[in-house]
């Protein structure tokens, strides 16, 4: 594998690999000692926030990003770093990806993607937080965003929320979650978070204008729970039904 310099090289000539821990691998991910032996190896490593952390779909997702530069010289314009990119062979990358895969692997991470890493990189800007000005219409993704006891008065009106919402013109998305702490609050909150081995399940989420925010199915009235789950079956058999227009 090439020399690992220090990080006095120009961004371009910089690797960064992409690595994921995924909440559903059953692997027991230890995201913290991933990321301390990755720096102890050389790398540079970024963590995810909290604030995107809150957006992903299993609540044991997580993701880091490792940079590191490679022996390329001390040229620093724009044609020398091209000339140089064109000059590492694939090898020399995937010696970094391997080296980066070893060290996650143990931990419940594997490469999830790699490439330079260009001048104005911004840490995850692959991922897109809650869009949308109306912050509150986008919890309990946007917790960090609120304080402990507005999101203690959210939590509490979920119910009523649920009572009002149309659930065959509603927003619908699912998401894993834990069966004790269904909307992942109780951390900002300042209560216990549940245990790696606590139950998750995946769960259907819905919201409206005017619902404040997403609404667990299981704070729907019955009957409007049963509604939503014969809707969700109907759109099902409905797309099954329409053409594959990826077949040729």
């Amino acid at each position: 594998m090439n020399e690992v310099k220090e990080f006095d090289r120009p961004a371009r000539q910089r690797v960064i690999v992409v690595v994921n821990f995924g909440g559903e691998s059953g692997f027991p991910n230890d995201v913290d000692r991933a990321a301390l032996e990755l720096e102890r190896a050389g790398f540079q490593v970024a963590r995810l926030t909290d604030k995107l952390r809150a957006t992903l779909y299993h609540p044991l997702d997580d993701f880091l990003e490792a940079t590191i530069a490679l022996d390329a010289g001390q040229e620093t314009d724009d044609e020398a770093v091209d000339e140089i990119q064109e000059q590492v062979d694939d090898e020399a990358i995937d010696d970094i990806k391997e080296q980066v895969r070893d060290i996650v692997c143990p931990y419940g991470g594997d490469i999830d993607g790699w490439g330079w890493l260009e001048p104005d990189h911004v840490p995850f800007g692959f991922f897109s937080e809650p869009k949308g000005k109306d912050r509150e219409a986008c919890l309990p993704w946007t917790r960090e965003e609120f304080t402990p006891d507005y999101l203690c008065e959210w939590l509490a009106s979920r119910k009523e929320a649920g009572s009002k919402i149309g659930v065959e013109t509603c927003e619908v998305d699912e998401k894993c979650t834990y069966v004790s702490d269904p909307y992942r609050l109780a951390g900002r909150m300042g209560n216990p978070l549940p245990k790696k081995e606590d139950l998750i399940e995946e769960a259907v989420f819905v919201r409206s204008a005017e619902s404040r925010g997403w609404v667990r199915e299981d704070d729907l009235p019955p009957n409007k729970r049963k509604a939503l789950h014969d809707r969700i079956k109907r759109e099902q058999q409905l797309r099954q039904l329409m053409p594959d227009k990826t077949r040729h």
